[in-house]
């Protein structure tokens, strides 16, 4: 069994400037993570549920949210 050992010296790490590396990285992660979050959120929506009792305005709540005539709205009960 041979060892083969390179013939430059070897150069050791700072710690110091290991562990502030460590740390940029690590904060440059958590805004990516965050900014994808944000903009899942964006592209896919957020499912929301609009309950309540029978002709108390939730279809025109839905509407004037969307700021469109999605559901349709009318002054005969049901």
């Amino acid at each position: 069994l041979e060892l083969d050992f390179a013939e430059e010296d070897v150069e050791f790490a700072d710690r110091t400037q290991f562990k502030d590396l460590t740390a940029r990285i690590l904060s440059v992660l958590k805004r990516l993570i965050d900014s994808f979050a944000v903009g899942n959120v964006i592209k896919n929506g957020i499912p929301v549920a609009i309950v309540g009792e029978p002709n108390v305005g939730k279809s025109t709540l839905l509407n004037a949210l969307l700021n469109e005539e999605r559901a349709i709205v009318s002054d005969i009960a049901g």
